[in-house]
């Protein structure tokens, strides 16, 4: 019978129907029937203890017995779990805090994905209205229909608005200073290391983490969260404010470019100065004082010239033939990230990004256009490496609407 242990569950929880809930305090077959139903386990407790067999009742006297019994096991079990229920809570609300939306704040709302039941998404965040309830609100959804909605707390998530911090792009016109003959580049040490205290109350516990060496928790804003970058470049914009004719910063790289050797003097003292003053450090061992030209984001820069760096055009020029989707999407990401220095780069491009849809199959069909357009702009790629005069005039085409202008 032990190899047959699924022929018993059954009985199992038959069995399990006599057996007292923690909750309520009473059996399934006592809310059930009003009375204890003499089961397996019953039966089992009888014949170990032998008990007298009770007399029959009379049947209007069962019935009314019945009747009062039930009620009284039912009104007992509701208060039973009432009060378990709210040991339950006392003991689930001992870290919980009251989250509060205001009139007028902006939220995420759940909203289920069909057919899928099981699986969730966030819409753009809504305006809320009003407060209904303790834990209800009137968001507007802005739906056909359905503009405005009572929702649950629990289906809404605040939305905070995040600060615009601009970013260096790598473009002609962005990096035009930087390829003045004495740029210099400045590295951070370790990002600065430091961004301050946190400033959240219990922030440290929420961004510890655990090693095989111990749990350890952050005493200062660690690299790697949402916001640190944002929080970082609008540190290092606010120590090099005023001193954008001569310094560029992205992130922990700080570029300080001059025309004459004298003046690139006199601009290295002002930015290490403001450097100092806020307590920032650069690590001398990453960086590059009174160069012709520096590498910087993955260009070389100076001389009047913006430039890839020759060892990703070695990378490009010895790429065999993606055959996989994924090969495809990391050469087109690669080869993508100089793409201002090749002409027509999306035409000649267009034979592979086909091939990078999810809704394309993972290994490539390789067909003759693909091979053209990679040897194309591989060859594109390593014979014009050099961007074009800063100095020659240019054209430039617009696209306007009443919105935008592109």
């Amino acid at each position: 019978m032990r190899h047959k242990w699924d022929v018993l569950l059954p009985c199992l929880l038959f069995a399990y129907r006599e057996v007292p809930q923690k909750g309520v305090e009473f059996s399934p077959f006592e809310l059930l029937y009003g009375h204890p139903v003499k089961g397996l386990l019953s039966t089992v407790k009888e014949s170990w203890e032998k008990a007298p067999k009770t007399l029959p009742h009379n049947m209007a006297s069962y019935m009314l017995a019945l009747h009062n019994q039930t009620q009284r096991f039912w009104k007992q079990a509701k208060s039973n779990l009432e009060a378990s229920q709210e040991v339950m809570k006392e003991w689930f609300d001992q870290k919980a805090t009251l989250v509060e939306i205001s009139p007028g704040d902006k939220v995420w709302v759940m909203e289920l994905v069909e057919p899928k039941a099981l699986q969730d998404c966030w819409s753009d965040p809504f305006e809320i209205k009003e407060r209904k309830g303790e834990a209800t609100y009137l968001v507007e959804l802005q739906t056909p229909g359905h503009p405005l909605r009572v929702l649950h707390h629990n289906r809404l998530k605040p939305h905070f608005e995040r600060s615009e911090v601009s970013m260096l792009l790598v473009t002609d016109e962005g990096m035009e200073e930087e390829s003045e003959p004495f740029p210099d580049l400045l590295s951070a040490k370790e990002g600065d290391g430091v961004l301050g205290e946190l400033p959240t109350e219990g922030a440290k516990e929420r961004s510890a983490f655990y090693t095989p060496d111990g749990h350890y928790q952050f005493r200062v804003m660690p690299f790697g969260m949402k916001n640190v970058p944002d929080t970082f470049q609008r540190l290092v914009n606010g120590v090099l404010d005023g001193k954008d004719a001569y310094c560029t910063a992205y992130l922990n790289e700080r570029v300080v470019y001059s025309s004459s050797w004298e003046e690139h003097l006199l601009h290295l003292k002002e930015v290490l100065q403001a450097l100092q003053q806020v307590g920032l450090t650069i690590k001398a061992s990453k960086c590059q004082v009174g160069q012709g030209s520096v590498v910087y984001l993955g260009h070389l820069v100076g001389g009047g010239k913006v430039q890839p760096l020759q060892a990703k055009n070695e990378t490009i020029k010895a790429w065999q033939p993606p055959t996989p989707q994924t090969e495809v999407r990391a050469f087109l990401g690669l080869t993508g990230y100089y793409s201002r220095f090749v002409k027509g780069y999306g035409t000649i491009v267009s034979p592979l990004t086909e091939h990078t849809s999810k809704k394309q199959p993972r290994l490539v069909n390789w067909k003759e256009a693909c091979q053209k357009a990679f040897d194309s702009l591989k060859e594109a790629m390593c014979t014009a490496p050099c961007s074009r005069s800063l100095t020659t005039p240019r054209n430039l085409f617009c696209r306007q609407t009443l919105q935008s202008m592109a």
